[in-house]
């Protein structure tokens, strides 16, 4: 999806379902984490998946913004550095950890450039797993061009669409729509690059 797109779309939204769009895209890409985290033994899993867990919460408007708060001190020491990991799967993980502090922060205070720096971040991570195991050696328009009709992209895409769907047809915070959006953002535990904890 086009950058001016996305923010048209964005933009319409309301503060509340803005936080609800950088949750989903976080519960997307919880595999990328998960998995790092088990095959290097690296951050605590726990942690994450419990703030995960807290912002469903507040997106089914159980929990207030004030009772968030507190979660940022999980997220620091899960933060893993690419300099210390010899292992593409640093970059993914750090993505997730990063487009969730975005989905915490702007949960606690609206904020839609960061909402929107989630949203691109989330096709920058699908860009980079692609030509990193596919076309290392491909370079501008060629390369643009094989990210934009590769399937993880148009997947990506689709998951966008059916999001701004599904949050129009809720104006307020409720159960319902929590429980809606975590079941399309799981995708049957497979994440935006095709990671699967199964």
């Amino acid at each position: 999806m086009k950058t001016g797109v996305l923010r048209k779309h964005l933009e319409s939204l309301k503060p509340w379902q803005q936080a609800a769009f950088c949750v989903a895209q976080a519960e997307r890409t919880w595999p990328n984490f998960a998995l790092f985290s088990e095959l290097t033994g690296f951050g605590e899993a726990a942690d994450i998946r419990n703030c995960l867990d807290r912002l469903w919460e507040f997106v089914a408007g159980e929990r207030s913004p004030k009772q968030l708060e507190r979660l940022h001190e999980k997220l620091d020491p899960n933060m893993p550095d690419p300099e210390a990991f010899d292992v593409y799967g640093v970059h993914p993980a750090l993505d997730m950890i990063v487009g969730l502090t975005s989905a915490l922060s702007c949960s606690i205070t609206p904020n839609f450039d960061e909402t929107m720096s989630s949203a691109l971040l989330v096709q920058s991570t699908v860009g980079k797993f692609i030509k990193f195991s596919e076309v290392p050696d491909l370079k501008g328009t060629e390369l643009n061009q094989y990210i934009h009709d590769h399937p993880l992209s148009v997947e990506q895409d689709a998951f966008f669409e059916e999001l701004f769907e599904l949050l129009k047809q809720y104006p307020n915070p409720k159960p319902a729509i929590a429980k809606n959006l975590r079941r399309l953002a799981q995708n049957e535990t497979t994440s935006n690059i095709g990671i699967t904890l199964e």
